[in-house]
This record gives structure tokens, C-alpha cells and sequence, in this order.
């Protein structure tokens, strides 16, 4: 058996915790501190950092992994049914309300809303369909994924509520409906590039090239670009529709961040690998089905309780709260299905 990247577990549990923290300032902060500069500030970690890293983490797996068409079918299908599950356990207290009619809502909004392992499922289905082809040259993965990003303004634009049973299956592709957060169109295109990323390290000798010097510039190139473009980001990250249904401009500049960003954690992962930080993210990384999962069922159920009442403080300490029982609910699921806790040795 191969040995586990290190690197990629970091990211994705990375990407996890800041989804929680995002969910949370979403779900449970009042308008004063979700329109405030701690609102700010939380969406944009819970914007570039997260999905689009969760997506290309889960793309670059996909092209490096050898299971066969049939099994990574499979997960994919796995994935996508375990969402629309997904949708109806982290709703289950608000679907109780409106069927109690204590509630005036469209609960197929909340069932069949677009959420993030609908779109990492079919991702996966189309990537293992399409994989014999990407993998010939790692151009056209990406020159197919700015070919979807500009689809998903026609979508976006093209799309919208006609009160029909259709409503539910266009919105997987995106256009202007209020349950459509991460449609195909745009983002498939961050599992293409995850994809393409692991055929341009195999196919050219970008590693060879990442000695200390390159690494420090590029680095401080990176920062460069981040220090003077961060408030045009912020702002299309603070105003979700904005965010879920992004154009070319924020893809690139996603793009441009997210290559400092993980050059960021490539270096931090190497410097201080036994880290408090490092070990548990990469622990939430390797459990991070699971770990979404109940950080989900929990702030969704309680969301119906208290949404919008929280201050910035209670927000923190509901942070705090949500991740320390979603982490001992994963170490029981972890015990209950006998999988081994993931330590590096």
C-alpha cells in the first residue's frame, strides 16, 4: 500500500475547519456581526480556502488514484445520494416545523438544496468518465475548466424559478435559485484543475524546480498579489450569491491564490509535521467525509433554534462547541466501524 500524502490531508481538513467556522457565522451570528468585519472576514476563509481547495484536493485524488471506472462510479454515486441524505438529516428539525405548518417554507428548497458532496459526487462521476482523456495531456483539463466557468454565466443568467418539478434538476447546473450554492456550473472547474494539477506534476519536472530560493519568491510574489487584490475578493465572498455563482475574474484570481496557498502549507507541512495544528488537520483531513458530515447535522438542527441570534462572542464559543463534539462523534464513528485513526509515522 502506498504511503499517504501528507500534504493533500492538511488541505482538505484545513478547508473543513474553516467551512465549520463558516457555517456557524452564516447560521448562527446576528446581521451586525455576519455584515461586520469578523462577517468579512469569516466568509472569506470560508470562501477560496474551502470548497474550491476541497474540489481540487478531491480532483487531484481522482487522477492519481488507480481504482477502476466501476469504483470511483461508485463513490461518486455514493457521494451524491449521501448528500441528498445529507440535505435531510441537517434539515430534519426545520422540516419538522414546516410540516408541523409552525413554519411558512418550500421544504424542497431545503431538500434538494445544491450543497457541496452533491457536487463533489457527480464531480468524481464525470472525472472518472472523462479520465482516460485528461490524463493525456493536463492542458485540456484546464482549458476545460475555464470552458466551464464561462458556461456558468450563460447558466446563471439563462436559469431561473419557473415553479416546476424541473426547477430542482437545473439547478444542479446553476442559474438564480436561492438553494443553488454549488452548481456544476462553476464548480467542476476546481476538480478539473485538482485533476490537471496531478497530470502537470507528472508529466513535467515542475517538482525539480521547487528549490528554497523559488519557493521564498514565489511566496513573496504571492503575497504581493493577495495584499493588494484582497478587498476586490472579500467582497464577492461577503455576498454569496456573488460567491456561488462566480465569473472568470474570481476564478483565476481563486486560482492565483490557491497556488500560493498551498505552496503556504506545503512548506508549513514540511517545517513543523508533528505540530498540534498540522497533526489535527491532518487527522480532520483523513476523516473528512465524517467529520462534514456531523459538523453538518449538528449546526443544521440547532440553526432552527437560534438562527441569527448569536453575538460575536456566543458565535466563537458555538465554534468551539461545535468542533469539539464533531471531532469525539468522529472518534466514535471511527471506533463503531473499526477504521484506524491516520498517524504518520
Amino acid at each position: 500500500m502506498r504511503e499517504r500524502l501528507v500534504l493533500p490531508d492538511v488541505l482538505k481538513g484545513v478547508a473543513v475547519l474553516l467551512m465549520i467556522q463558516v457555517h456557524v457565522t452564516e447560521l448562527f451570528s446576528t446581521n451586525e456581526v455576519f455584515n461586520g468585519s469578523i462577517g468579512v472576514v469569516s466568509l472569506f476563509l470560508g470562501g477560496p480556502p474551502a470548497a474550491p481547495v476541497f474540489l481540487a484536493v478531491m480532483g487531484y485524488f481522482v487522477a492519481a488514484s488507480e481504482k477502476s471506472r466501476t469504483a470511483l462510479l461508485l463513490r461518486g454515486t455514493k457521494l451524491f445520494f449521501g448528500g441528498l441524505l445529507l440535505n435531510l438529516g441537517l434539515n430534519a428539525h426545520l422540516l419538522f416545523h414546516i410540516y408541523k405548518n409552525e413554519i411558512t417554507l418550500n421544504p424542497f428548497h431545503y431538500i434538494f438544496g445544491i450543497d457541496i458532496l452533491l457536487i463533489a459526487g457527480f464531480s468524481i462521476i464525470l472525472l472518472a468518465l472523462m479520465k482516460q482523456i485528461l490524463q493525456r495531456h493536463y492542458l485540456f483539463s484546464f482549458f476545460l475548466a475555464v470552458f466551464i466557468v464561462f458556461l456558468s454565466q450563460i447558466f446563471f443568467n439563462l436559469l431561473e424559478s419557473m415553479e416546476t418539478f424541473w426547477d430542482y434538476a437545473t439547478a444542479f447546473l446553476g442559474g438564480k435559485f436561492s438553494w443553488s450554492y454549488f452548481p456544476l456550473f462553476p464548480w467542476f472547474a476546481y476538480s478539473l484543475v485538482g485533476f490537471g494539477f496531478h497530470s502537470l506534476l507528472t508529466q513535467t519536472s515542475l517538482k525539480e524546480k521547487m528549490s528554497g530560493k523559488n519557493i521564498i519568491i514565489a511566496l513573496f510574489l504571492w503575497l504581493l498579489f493577495f495584499v493588494f487584490t484582497i478587498s476586490y475578493a472579500s467582497e464577492i465572498t461577503h455576498r454569496l450569491k456573488l460567491y456561488y455563482h462566480h465569473d472568470i475574474i474570481f476564478f483565476a484570481w481563486t486560482i492565483i491564490f490557491l497556488s500560493g496557498y498551498v505552496l503556504f502549507f506545503y512548506v508549513i507541512a514540511k517545517s513543523f509535521p508533528t505540530s498540534t495544528m498540522i497533526s489535527f488537520s491532518k487527522w480532520v483531513g483523513n476523516n473528512v467525509t465524517p467529520f462534514y458530515v456531523f459538523q453538518w447535522l449538528l449546526i443544521g438542527n440547532i440553526a432552527t433554534e437560534i438562527y441569527k441570534t448569536e453575538n460575536d462572542l456566543h458565535s466563537l464559543l458555538w465554534f468551539i462547541s461545535i468542533l469539539t463534539v464533531t471531532s469525539l462523534l468522529v472518534l466514535f464513528w471511527n471506533s463503531a466501524t473499526g477504521k484506524l485513526i491516520y498517524v504518520k509515522k
